[in-house]
């Protein structure tokens, strides 16, 4: 299929060589080094070869060389710990830039405890870490804040959530933790395996209903910058229980 704009008056073909078009992974380092590399490059193969049909020609000495050197001659802390974002296109153009820095070495819960807002969402799901990714969720971010919310909770058109503030969530209801079945980031990999560890709940992969999230007792995600804790959807407020023993076990483990 061709595409066309239309701009001053002229009609314009779409360049269709997905030039603007990258993978997005985010990278989290420990003395400047980066840790888990092999699993952030798993998962940026996924992605890319969702994205363009074939895996990144990216090594993991490669991105462990660069990330240090980015962070060694950026002049940053190496007693602190640096969210290095990468992004790598179809044209294997790399960049990395530092976009947080922690004073915490370990995979901590956040201060901070969100309110949710919920958007109806109709259009294909985009769970790929893409450039599409980041754009849509800086603008369900915006959009949550008009509504005096801080992140946006996704639900498609059969009335199940597929992402908190851009990614897959984890739904404590009394005994049941409820996750996504098609978990792709690292950071929920691992949280998931750390809710192995708690033997008083039951894991149960599988989709989570609107419903059954307004009657949840605890709602929580992860990403590259930690755990996040909701604080409350709607008129339903939330514990942060089992998001702070999983933040407890992971403090070893990332």
């Amino acid at each position: 299929m061709e595409h066309y704009y239309l701009s001053n008056g002229t009609v314009g073909k779409y360049d269709t060589d997905q030039s603007a078009l990258y993978a997005v992974q985010y990278l989290r380092t420990r003395g400047n080094k980066v840790v888990a590399t092999k699993k952030y490059l798993n998962a940026l193969n996924f992605h890319y070869a969702v994205l363009f049909g074939h895996e990144s020609s990216l090594t993991a000495s490669q991105i462990e060389e660069l990330c240090y050197t980015l962070l060694t001659e950026g002049g940053y802390s190496s007693t602190a710990t640096h969210i290095v974002e990468l992004r790598y296109d179809a044209n294997r153009n790399l960049s990395l830039r530092v976009v947080e820095t922690s004073p915490y070495k370990h995979f901590t819960i956040r201060a901070l405890r969100p309110k949710g807002y919920i958007f109806p969402i109709t259009c294909h799901e985009l769970t790929i870490q893409s450039s599409a990714w980041v754009a849509m969720r800086e603008l369900m971010r915006q959009l949550s804040r008009a509504y005096d919310c801080d992140i946006p909770i996704c639900v498609n058109s059969d009335n199940n959530i597929w992402s908190v503030d851009g990614v897959s969530p984890f739904v404590v209801t009394g005994r049941n933790i409820y996750v996504n079945p098609t978990i792709t980031s690292v950071e929920a990999m691992m949280v998931y395996d750390a809710l192995k560890e708690l033997k008083q709940y039951i894991i149960i992969p599988t989709e989570i209903s609107l419903n059954e999230l307004l009657h949840a007792d605890e709602l929580f995600y992860v990403d590259h910058r930690g755990i996040t804790s909701v604080h409350s959807v709607s008129k339903q407020l939330f514990s942060d229980n089992v998001a702070n023993m999983v933040s407890n076990l992971l403090n070893n483990e990332i």
